[in-house]
């Protein structure tokens, strides 16, 4: 009996830890200020927010010369996806 009371207490002290501790938007835009310094393009950051955690999907774009009118023209280049849980954000792919 004690050690179900236990793992229950446990349980809902990890369950508000992780509520208490979610990072926002605002946390992901300074973490990814510290990790990409050199981008042409700002990147379009999709942000959603869950109960207990955050996910975010980045999509960063490249300037491309079209061939037709030699205008650059701005493509997806690279996609991450990150979760936000604990107050730190992690790569998901």
């Amino acid at each position: 009996m004690k050690f179900r009371n236990l793992v229950f207490v446990f349980l809902v002290v990890v369950i508000l830890l992780a509520w208490f501790t979610k990072p926002d938007y605002d946390d992901f835009v300074s973490y990814q200020d510290q990790q990409v310094s050199n981008l042409n393009s700002p990147p379009v950051i999709e942000y959603s927010d869950a109960l207990l955690f955050s996910q975010v999907k980045v999509t960063y774009y490249q300037q491309v010369d079209a061939k037709a009118s030699g205008t650059p023209v701005a493509v997806p280049a690279i996609e991450e996806k990150y979760i936000g849980l604990f107050g730190k954000f992690w790569l998901l792919n």
